[in-house]
């Protein structure tokens, strides 16, 4: 599994514990990772800065992009900002589809 899989797992992760069925409340057809209001967090709380301050508190810069919220220098080593963005909502979606499937 990739790196930013990974990642995007660990948020679902970090969602399904701190706000059960997160993903009732995300609008696929307007998901976008790089904007800050049609994002997971923005989708959720407004916001990617309220959601972030609710989810991550103290730890907010350290932990916010290990989770697949956001992008940092490691994962455009090998990958253009764009691709990295496209990337983080392709394995969003899958885990918001992944989830939607088992409640059926």
């Amino acid at each position: 599994m990739s790196t930013i899989a990974n990642r995007v797992k660990k948020g679902a992760e970090l969602l399904d514990t701190a706000q059960p069925n997160w993903y009732e409340q995300i609008e696929l057809s307007q998901l976008d990772l790089s904007s800050c209001k049609k994002c997971i967090l923005g989708q959720m709380f407004g916001d990617f800065s309220d959601g972030a301050e609710v989810l991550f508190k103290d730890e907010l810069s350290s932990s916010i992009d290990k989770c697949g919220f956001d992008i940092d220098r490691e994962l455009l080593l090998e990958n253009t900002p764009e691709e990295v963005w496209e990337l983080l909502c392709t394995y969003w979606r899958h885990e918001v589809v992944s989830r939607r499937a088992k409640e059926d």
